[in-house]
């Protein structure tokens, strides 16, 4: 990794602006972008940075960082909520990860999405979050997809039964944004300066991009 970097960020529309213009440089230049999206605490950041780039018309392909399964549009899943967290997808292109399949063949195809995508897009690129426990996307700790040796992976959590990309695809990450707020998640972050397991903490995965830019209410210079 080139570049990390923490920015003390308690205004979403800023840090969306942020990432917009990072990853709208990309596009203006011609390359094709592939724009991960994530549920939970990190969504509504996520979709403002989505509706920018879509209002600008710049040349970017959508899907998500991970998925909870069940039938589309399920209460719980993470398109969802973005969905109602007011992303708006019409005339971009996107990729669903549910499309009614058994979890194993909905896993699959998104591996091959992911697969695909490797090759075809210039720029990859997401929004994530993290929990208390350090998990990212839907990658828990201790959990199979830590070590999985393929893009998408899927298990059955506590939760959740989760499909999720793997630190196999996000190792292939050009740019990697990170939102985490609030007070359970301070000592999570001070790990993220370490280097630690990924098995322990997961989010480490996401310092493998070419560069990893952390907004959260904690540290950094103020952005």
């Amino acid at each position: 990794m080139s570049d990390f970097k923490f920015y003390l960020s308690k205004d979403s529309d800023k840090a969306a602006e942020y990432i917009a213009a990072r990853v709208g440089e990309q596009a203006s230049k011609g390359s094709k972008v592939l724009f991960l999206l994530p549920g939970g605490s990190a969504a509504d950041l996520a979709v403002k940075a989505a509706m920018l780039l879509i209002d600008s018309k710049a040349n970017v392909c959508f899907t998500l960082t991970d998925e909870r399964y069940g039938p589309p549009g399920h209460p719980d899943s993470n398109w969802a909520a973005l969905l109602q967290a007011g992303l708006k997808l019409e005339g971009a292109q996107y990729y669903e990860v549910l499309r009614g399949l058994s979890f194993d063949a909905t896993t699959q195809a998104f591996d091959e999405f992911l697969a695909k995508s490797v090759d075809e897009f210039d720029f990859i690129t997401g929004v994530f979050g993290m929990g208390a426990d350090g998990h990212t996307a839907g990658i828990l700790p201790g959990s199979p997809a830590v070590q999985s040796p393929d893009y998408a992976a899927n298990y059955t959590a506590a939760d959740y039964p989760r499909i999720t990309t793997t630190p196999k695809f996000l190792s292939k990450l050009d740019a990697a944004f990170l939102y985490a707020s609030g007070q359970n998640k301070h000592q999570m972050l001070d790990t993220l300066e370490q280097d630690t397991d990924v098995d322990v903490q997961p989010a480490q995965i996401l310092k493998r991009a070419h560069s990893l830019t952390v907004f959260n209410d904690y540290k950094g210079e103020e952005l």
